[in-house]
């Protein structure tokens, strides 16, 4: 464990960090199919998987460009 972050929440955003990449440009598909993936986990893993994802929102991946303005993310 890291801090206040575990290993699996590491993994877990690395994980939805390759999600965001893989869509489609298709919002209203997108969204649902996220939505559905982020609740199912949230429903197998508990409270912890939501406060991993809380405490991490704010963070921006290292992997978006540079010149990215915070609206577009």
């Amino acid at each position: 464990m890291t801090g206040v972050i575990s290993e699996g929440a590491i993994e877990r955003r690395l994980c939805w960090i390759d999600e965001i990449f893989k869509l489609g440009g298709q919002f209203g598909t997108d969204s649902r199919r996220v939505e559905a993936k982020l609740s199912d986990e949230i429903l197998k893993d508990g409270l912890s998987a939501l406060l991993s994802y809380l405490r991490l929102c704010s963070a921006i991946p290292e992997s978006y460009r540079h010149d990215s303005s915070e609206e577009k993310l």
